[in-house]
């Protein structure tokens, strides 16, 4: 079934990128992403989220990487409160 990608994600759609994310765990660490327009760079007119993942190297890094790092306590599935 067609889903725009101007329609919010349900939470089925974040469930199962969670569960990607869970199973890449530390070994690859990623970053999950949704896009719904045309000011944040949606090129695709069908709903998805997109994973990122992340290099442990020096090697060039997406810019949001540097951000990555800067969360310490990070961890699949935690809940952060402030």
């Amino acid at each position: 079934e067609f889903k725009k990608q101007s329609e919010p994600p349900m939470p089925n759609d974040l469930y199962e990128t969670f569960k990607i994310l869970k199973d890449l765990g530390s070994s690859q660490p990623s970053l999950a992403f949704f896009n719904c327009g045309d000011n944040s760079g949606a090129s695709q007119g069908h709903k998805h989220l997109q994973i990122l993942p992340l290099k442990h190297d020096d090697k060039p890094q997406p810019p949001i990487k540097k951000l990555y790092d800067e969360i310490h306590d990070r961890k699949v599935g935690k809940v952060l409160r402030k």
